[in-house]
């Protein structure tokens, strides 16, 4: 990992507001801690993943009996009172077996069991599948909803970085005009300058002034922003940490897109929702066969029975209308993954390329940030000793911000940027706590 030098802890707020406590040191890494800790939708989502963690787990055992409620009717003037109860299971094969049972006052129980076996229209395996695929959609766009939250949590974090650092600077500048100022007043009351002159320094002043205020409060707004997404108190004094981290290793595209046919989430809903259409299908396919299934049942007396038990409808137009929504469905949804496909590896492909480009201009825009703050330093000798106007001053000023932004800016983007393809890639927060640990 990478640090940018162009470093500074940056103390908030700025405005004029009551403070609370000792100053906050919050990386951005603490940050994210404390938003994950805190944050009501975060908590929600958590609470929803787990849900669906426990009935994707409950759906892997289908074959678990169900108990059926005990009921108990009696009867005091007739001396009467009957107790009943039974469980119903879902057989591996696809059928169904049910046990009774039925007790009275008198001693009379009655029990049976009943075995239902379909053959022709087996499709139990098949819509235990769809439930599961539906559950597995949900976990995943759960996740998606997780990870798009903490990713654009850490996109503000490192905007207010950049507007913080610019209002720090612009701060800088505005006591050199400050002071500039009132040197000028000094020398026009001594006539070493005129009117003309010293209204240019008064109003570079005003400009300047102006300025850092309505970017002080833009940077406040955000911050209180922030704070409230952490649940943290808005008069809360933040030390955020300005150190930019990144990697320099950008993956090639065959290893990114490998990585991401296997684990992006939308692409895996994709293919998950073309596998629910095909299911689909099949089951519309099953439930135009003739109906054929086994039965057979067996008692308190051992009285036993079995048989077989063949039913059919006559085809209708609505089942030709039936069929063709099934049909389209299913196209549709392979087209869906086949089109999530390409647009997922055309994606890569493009953020692989703003890497680069972003990694080039992090060089460039250093080099000129340099350049820059050399050409500042000496202007600002320069207009100490008069040498240059208040004018002058105020463009070398904006040249040196506006290549400050650009050098940390490109830093933050390539951040961003890298971020985004680890998301698209799977690596992206791949652990998430789904434990029931919500903080009041």
């Amino acid at each position: 990992m990478e640090t940018n030098k162009i470093a500074r802890l940056i103390l908030l707020p700025l405005l004029h507001v009551s403070t609370l406590g000792s100053p906050q040191s919050l990386s951005l890494d603490d940050a994210v801690e404390q938003y994950k800790t805190h944050n009501p939708e975060i908590h929600h989502i958590q609470k929803q993943l787990l849900i669906t963690e426990q009935k994707i787990a409950q759906s892997n055992k289908p074959y678990s009996p169900s108990p059926k409620p005990i009921e108990i009717n009696v009867a005091p003037f007739e001396d009467k009172a009957v107790i009943s109860t039974g469980i119903r299971a879902d057989l591996p094969t696809g059928g169904q077996l049910e046990a009774h049972y039925r007790s009275t006052l008198d001693d009379h129980d009655q029990y049976s069991i009943k075995i239902h076996q379909p053959i022709t229209q087996n499709i139990a395996k098949i819509e235990r599948a769809i439930q599961l695929i539906d559950q597995e959609i949900q976990q995943l766009q759960y996740r998606d909803n997780y990870q798009d939250k903490i990713l654009q949590f850490k996109k503000r974090y490192r905007q207010i970085v950049l507007q913080q650092r610019m209002v720090e600077d612009k701060k800088q500048q505005l006591d050199i005009l400050t002071s500039h100022s009132k040197e000028q007043d000094v020398r026009y009351k001594y006539g070493e300058i005129s009117k003309s002159e010293l209204n240019i320094s008064q109003t570079a002043l005003e400009e300047q002034r102006l300025n850092t205020l309505k970017d002080e409060q833009l940077l406040e707004m955000a911050m209180i922003t922030l704070k409230v997404e952490m649940f943290i108190n808005i008069n809360k004094i933040i030390v955020l940490d300005t150190d930019i981290h990144f990697t320099n290793n950008i993956p090639t595209p065959s290893e990114t897109i490998n990585q991401a046919v296997r684990l992006n989430t939308q692409s895996q809903i994709a293919k998950l929702q073309y596998q629910r259409a095909k299911y689909q299908k099949k089951i519309f396919e099953k439930k135009q066969r003739p109906a054929l299934s086994l039965y057979g049942s067996i008692d308190q007396d051992q009285k036993t029975s079995a048989g077989i038990s063949l039913k059919f409808n006559l085809p209708t137009q609505t089942d030709q209308f039936e069929r063709n929504l099934q049909t389209l469905q299913y196209q549709q949804s392979a087209m869906q993954a086949y089109h999530a496909n390409n647009t997922l590896r055309t994606t890569i492909h493009q953020t692989l390329i703003n890497l680069q480009h972003q990694q080039a201009l992090i060089s460039v825009a250093a080099d000129h940030l340099k350049h820059q703050q050399q050409k500042y330093a000496a202007d600002s000798i320069k207009f100490k000793y008069h040498h240059i106007s208040a004018e002058e001053f105020q463009q070398s000023s904006q040249k040196v911000n506006s290549a400050y932004q650009q050098a940390l800016g490109a830093q933050i983007s390539y951040c961003n940027l890298y971020e985004d393809l680890q998301k698209m890639t799977g690596q992206f927060e791949p652990l998430i706590n789904t434990q029931d640990n919500t903080h009041a």
